[in-house]
């Protein structure tokens, strides 16, 4: 695969992630319940993408919002794992 088509594949993913993004944060802003915002996030997962940091954050206050710290903790240590496992592959 040329360097332009990493380019492009990679633009690609990084505007679908995009859109999971504004999903999850317009269920957000709509006070929608949570198990929405976590079917997005596993939807995501099933379909091979690495969420960004700003899906985690998203995600996170949606479930502290909630008053579900423990699935917002479980998230941000799977943020950081998924962080240092992308920093490793390097």
């Amino acid at each position: 695969m040329d360097r332009n088509s990493v380019k492009a594949n990679t633009k690609t993913i990084k505007s679908r992630i995009g859109v999971y993004n504004a999903r999850i944060e317009r269920l957000l802003r709509l006070g929608k319940n949570v198990e929405e915002a976590k079917a997005l996030y596993d939807e995501m997962l099933s379909r091979g993408m690495n969420p960004s940091s700003q899906t985690y954050r998203l995600l996170i206050h949606v479930f502290q919002e909630a008053g579900n710290v423990q699935e917002a903790v479980r998230l941000s240590n799977s943020m950081f794992k998924n962080q240092q496992d992308a920093y490793i592959k390097r």
